[in-house]
């Protein structure tokens, strides 16, 4: 997802300059959301529980750097 909210490939992502976040499902059934500035880890990374909305771990980046890691329900 573009940082204005645009779906797009992740052709025409990069090639934008990798900017918004991109969500995974893993395998598990678990959801990542990752947020990008120019192609580095910049801002929240959202982890649920497998099956579920309900957040399991939040970690703020700042220009690929770890800031803070928050366990939820440990």
């Amino acid at each position: 997802i573009h940082k204005y909210g645009v779906l797009m490939s992740k052709k025409e992502w990069q090639t934008r300059g990798s900017h918004g976040k991109i969500i995974s499902t893993l395998k598990n059934g678990s959801l990542i959301t990752k947020s990008y500035e120019g192609g580095v880890l910049h801002g929240k990374i959202i982890s649920t529980f497998p099956h579920s909305l309900t957040v399991e771990k939040t970690e703020i980046y700042d220009k690929g750097n770890l800031v803070s890691q928050v366990l939820h329900y440990t």
